[in-house]
């Protein structure tokens, strides 16, 4: 039974207060090369540090098909809490992840999961190959558009107002998305060599805090692993401190698996 939970969990770990602030006037123009829009965009991913939210969680492998509410608190760089409560309140699974370490606990069954935060196991565990860096951006609604390993330049297209960047190469094609009011990326798409689909990742449901625009909905769909997630925000907050990141667990009677 653990085990089913912590890969569910694992997955969702992969897989993401309205301010008085007066309205940020648009900065990006259409007379803008792809590197210009590029850094406003990660200026903007940089502006938010610290977010605490609650909401609904839908998980969907072929190990594991489940949804409940989920508590998130994260404050870059090393810093996320997650709380996933199944049906009738029992709480499911609850996490740290840090850039040094991890640790899961599994309520039903009383077991916590210890590792460290290396690449090897955030690949073997968390069921992707991204760096922590990847996974707490995404759960704070934010795409760097460095996440690929192609070398190819950057091209830009316009579509209202909606800017592409695209990087094309022999073995990927990477593709982000912008909406140029939200100055977020709003799609990710991932594509093999042949043209399948790796990964797709969708943010909507913008509002702003704080004078940032952030997305309420994340989903995030690897068809060909079968893995699908989706994260609805129904509360946010960010940038406020200090935030506790505290594990509660039991102190008796818990099973611990390295």
């Amino acid at each position: 039974m653990w085990k089913t939970v912590l890969i569910g969990f694992c997955f969702a770990i992969i897989l993401l207060v309205n301010g008085c602030t007066p309205e940020r006037a648009n900065s990006i123009t259409k007379t803008m090369t792809p590197e210009e829009i590029i850094r406003i965009i990660e200026k903007r991913n940089a502006e938010i540090f610290a977010m605490r939210g609650f909401g609904q969680i839908s998980i969907d492998t072929p190990e594991l098909s489940n949804s409940g509410s989920i508590g998130v608190r994260l404050l870059k760089p090393d810093s996320l809490l997650v709380e996933i409560t199944g049906p009738f309140g029992v709480g499911v699974a609850k996490g740290i992840v840090t850039t040094s370490d991890f640790k899961f606990y599994n309520g039903i069954e009383n077991e916590l999961f210890l590792g460290s935060t290396i690449p090897k196991n955030v690949k073997s565990n968390l069921r992707m190959s991204n760096g922590f860096s990847d996974i707490i951006n995404l759960f704070a609604g934010c795409m760097s558009l460095k996440n690929h390993s192609s070398d190819a330049s950057p091209v830009g297209s316009w579509r209202g107002n909606e800017y592409t960047i695209l990087y094309a190469s022999k073995d990927e094609t990477v593709e982000y998305t912008i909406d140029t009011d939200y100055e977020s990326v709003v799609r990710y798409v991932k594509k093999d060599g042949k043209g399948e689909l790796i990964e797709e990742v969708k943010f909507k449901d913008f509002k702003r805090k704080s004078g940032i625009y952030i997305p309420y909905s994340i989903t995030v769909t690897r068809p060909q692993l079968e893995q699908t997630l989706a994260l609805f925000y129904e509360t946010l907050a960010i940038n406020e401190s200090p935030m506790d990141f505290t594990l509660k667990i039991p102190a008796r009677g818990i099973k611990v698996y390295l």
